[in-house]
C-alpha cells in the first residue's frame, strides 16, 4: 500500500480536487452540497476543508445554470409556485441562502418582462 502512495497512485488530495470539479461542473452543486458529496465519498473532514477553503465565485453561475435547467422542465406553475420549487431544488442542491436570494430575483426581473 505505501509503495503506491509513494508513486501517487493513491492521492486524496488529488481524488478531492476532481470530485470536487465532477460536483461542480456535472452535478451543478452549491458548496454546501459539494461538501456533502466529497464527504459520501469517505474523503476525511481535513482534505475536505483544505479543498474547499477557497470562496466560490462561480456559485451564482451554476445556481443560474441550474434554474435555467430546471425551468426548461417544470410544467405551468404560478410565479409563487415557480419560486417555491425552485427555492427548495436549490437548498437540495446546497446552495446558501444568498445565491438562492440573488438567482430569486434575477428570477423575478424576468417574470415582469414576460
Amino acid at each position: 500500500m505505501s509503495h503506491l502512495t509513494e508513486k501517487g497512485f493513491i492521492n486524496d488530495s488529488a481524488l478531492a480536487v476532481s470530485l470536487k470539479r465532477t460536483a461542480e461542473d456535472v452535478k451543478l452543486l452549491g458548496r454546501q452540497g459539494v461538501h456533502l458529496f466529497l464527504r459520501s465519498r469517505g474523503l476525511s473532514e481535513e482534505i475536505i476543508k483544505d479543498i474547499c477553503t477557497d470562496m466560490d465565485h462561480e456559485e451564482i453561475a451554476r445556481a443560474h445554470k441550474l434554474v435555467d435547467k430546471k425551468l426548461r422542465t417544470m410544467g405551468n406553475y404560478s410565479a409563487k409556485e415557480a419560486k417555491g420549487k425552485l427555492w427548495r431544488f436549490l437548498l437540495r442542491k446546497g446552495y446558501s441562502f444568498d445565491t438562492i436570494m440573488q438567482i430569486l430575483k434575477q428570477f423575478k426581473i424576468k417574470e415582469e418582462e414576460a
